[in-house]
């Protein structure tokens, strides 16, 4: 498990390379919108819950819109 927090403040601002392959890997932290889109990340052979799976392949831009539109709608509600 990741804290939710991770990339929050100056480490999301900063990092340039993450990955977190093969770890067991519930959920990606929703903090992940807090990276640079240019930042190269690997998630990929966990088994994850959230987001979706098939979501992964379609890179960072994606994990972080799927991010942001869950929020919203968890706000609506």
């Amino acid at each position: 498990m990741l804290s939710n927090d991770i990339f929050s403040f100056s480490l999301g601002k900063s990092i340039k390379q993450f990955s977190c392959v093969e770890n067991n890997l519930l959920e990606i932290p929703e903090s992940v919108v807090e990276i640079d889109s240019l930042c190269m990340v690997e998630f990929d052979y966990n088994p994850y819950v959230s987001p979706p799976s098939y979501l992964l392949s379609e890179g960072l831009v994606t994990i972080q819109n799927y991010f942001k539109i869950r929020k919203r709608s968890e706000e609506h509600t």
